[in-house]
């Protein structure tokens, strides 16, 4: 299983449709029936440009990009789904990566100075 973040930006709904309550529902149904494998880690309200962060466990990225889809489908938000990776792992990711120009690992160059880069053509 992966981790995602995936960010939703509420639209205007408009008078007469159906009240955000339904359309959650509608839309935490359908990820239930096209996602039975994602779940829900965590929730939050945020102030900034999105509304809502929600962290999602899926078994791949088609997973996330289905329940990311199905919210816009339902036409009352915007929404983002970004894969996120523990801190840990990511930087066991790049530990071992070097850079070409210089060959100095990863992080270890001089604190607040970019590696130095060189291109030969």
């Amino acid at each position: 299983m992966a981790t995602f973040l995936m960010f939703t930006r509420l639209l205007p709904v408009e008078a007469g449709s159906a009240s955000r309550d339904e359309l959650e529902r509608k839309a935490l149904d359908s990820i239930e029936i096209e996602c039975p494998d994602l779940r829900w880690l965590a929730n939050f309200a945020v102030f900034g440009p999105w509304d809502y962060v929600d962290v999602l466990d899926a078994p791949d990225l088609g997973s996330a990009y289905k329940a990311s889809a199905i919210v816009r489908l339902l036409g009352y938000a915007d929404v983002e789904v970004w894969p996120a990776e523990e801190w840990d792992d990511s930087r066991e990711l790049v530990r071992h990566l070097r850079v070409v120009a210089t060959d100095v690992p990863f992080g270890e160059h001089a604190a607040g100075t970019p590696p130095a880069t060189r291109a030969t053509f």
